[in-house]
């Protein structure tokens, strides 16, 4: 029984982020290889969102790294509960996540990054007593007919996006 517990834990320390509880980078980053691979195979579409929290050092800066986990909390949890179960949710750098969806066009893609976006633009956050304005910006990159040769295609263009849109800096 001790061992199992071991090993569950070894499992989730492996997998997710300790401070959003969603999946981590290094999870994410095994996932998207099968799930592109699956995709293209089956010639299926496949989006992935790359969401970054806008001016996140600030907030750290002003209120606290406390509040900067409990925000990057928040963002976690309105995007889970704006996705599909198969879908993967992952924390992918400081303040970056990561949505990877399977099945999903471009422009159902964007629908849902922009209904992410609002939603979150919308929603009260408050810690400690203090309200805090959070906002997210979001890129979309979309696999269809041969576009990408590879998952880290896919990535780099949804890096690009946010590139070439010049979005706030962190």
């Amino acid at each position: 029984k001790g061992e199992r517990m071991f090993h569950d834990e070894f499992y989730h320390m492996a997998n997710f982020d300790a401070v959003t509880s969603v999946y981590n980078k290094r999870f994410f980053t095994e996932r998207l290889r099968e799930e592109f691979s699956h995709a293209k195979r089956g010639k299926n579409s496949l989006s992935l969102l790359m969401i970054d929290i806008d001016f996140f050092k600030k907030v750290n800066d002003t209120y606290g790294h406390l509040a900067g986990d409990f925000i990057l909390g928040q963002v976690a949890n309105l995007i889970l509960g704006e996705i599909r179960t198969e879908d993967i949710l992952a924390r992918y750098g400081g303040e970056e996540f990561v949505v990877v969806l399977r099945g999903i066009e471009a422009e159902g893609a964007l629908l849902l990054a922009e209904r992410i976006r609002k939603k979150m633009e919308a929603e009260p956050t408050e810690f400690e007593g203090k309200p805090i304005p959070v906002t997210i910006s979001i890129c979309v990159a979309t696999l269809a007919e041969e576009n990408f040769k590879t998952d880290t295609e896919l990535i780099a263009a949804a890096d690009i996006a946010r590139t070439i849109l010049k979005l706030p800096a962190q």
